[in-house]
């Protein structure tokens, strides 16, 4: 093999999520890469996984070599699946985390996503989420919003999330993390790296179809933030309420008919956040080791593909 090609290493963390995991490990094995880029393995953590869910994996693993399965009998976190990944990729130069609730929107999501780190000022990128829920309603729209103001905000300041490629530079993350995305951007920059929006590397998502869901997953990662901010002096994008502010009246000057809508669903976030804030202070020494391993946003796992063909609702921003 030429040295110049880069190994590339896939991770993907799972916990119940056999609706979904039938359509992400064809659509990895069907990404495009360039010549300087090679697939070298797709490995797959599952934490406390029925066997129905290890058996699809399995057949997978009969067709290709390449996917290897990892069971843990009892779930650990995200944050302990990354880690053995870190571990054991010490051959790989490119490392990519995907969240096993998203879906590449097309066969070369994954080399948009690690292009740029072909710079060698640049040590980590995220790709871009697309919502697929429904803006009618109100979670669905909240959603929407988020992203749409993720967006608008990570093309001058990167926040990365869900879907995120880096180089083979970090050993170890805190095993108790919440924002195990954020514990990895802040050690690529300590090592003098940029990180990098990948815009074009777009994948589907469904949020939190529940407000009591998508309320609980705000707080927390809210609470992750505020404890990277406290015991790093680390602050991410999305902290900034200059940026908040600027991409939230982008949107309501491009959509003024929701203008109701998005001042509802900024009450809301500021409840949360200041929620947030209260916790942490109150349960400072206590609240990773409730949290690191969180409950399941349910609603959001279902069959992408097939709600992808189905659904009527999704709009481009």
């Amino acid at each position: 093999m030429n040295n110049d090609v880069k190994k590339v290493a896939i991770l993907i963390p799972i916990y119940k999520e056999e609706i979904n995991i039938k359509n992400l490990i064809p659509m990895l094995l069907k990404q495009r890469f360039s010549k300087k880029f090679i697939l070298s393995r797709i490995v797959i953590v599952a934490s406390e996984c029925r066997e129905e869910t290890r058996d699809i994996i399995k057949e997978f693993i009969k067709k290709n070599k390449k996917i290897k399965l990892i069971h843990q009998d009892k779930r650990r976190g995200k944050a302990d699946a990354i880690n053995f990944f870190l571990k054991s990729s010490p051959k790989e130069q490119i490392l990519v985390v995907e969240c096993a609730d998203t879906l590449p929107t097309s066969i070369y999501t994954i080399n948009n996503l690690i292009k740029p780190l072909e710079n060698s000022k640049v040590g980590m990128t995220g790709g871009r989420a697309l919502p697929l829920n429904n803006p009618k309603t109100f979670v669905g729209f909240i959603n929407h919003l988020i992203y749409y103001m993720l967006h608008e905000i990570s093309l001058k300041d990167p926040k990365l999330g869900e879907l995120i490629a880096f180089k083979n530079l970090v050993k170890k993350i805190p095993k108790k993390t919440i924002v195990d995305e954020v514990a990895i951007e802040y050690m690529i920059k300590k090592k003098g790296l940029e990180i990098y929006y990948a815009k074009d590397a777009k994948f589907w998502k469904l949020g939190c179809e529940k407000l009591c869901e998508l309320i609980e997953q705000r707080k927390r990662f809210h609470m992750g933030h505020i404890y990277f901010l406290k015991t790093k002096n680390y602050r991410v994008s999305t902290m900034n309420l200059m940026n908040v502010i600027e991409a939230f009246f982008k949107y309501i000057k491009n959509n003024p008919k929701k203008i109701l809508l998005s001042l509802c669903a900024a009450l809301l976030e500021i409840f949360i956040r200041t929620s947030a804030y209260l916790d942490f202070y109150i349960f400072k020494e206590t609240y990773t080791k409730k949290m690191y391993v969180w409950p399941v946003c349910r609603t959001s796992k279902v069959d992408l593909k097939r709600y992808r063909y189905e659904s009527r609702y999704f709009m481009y921003w």
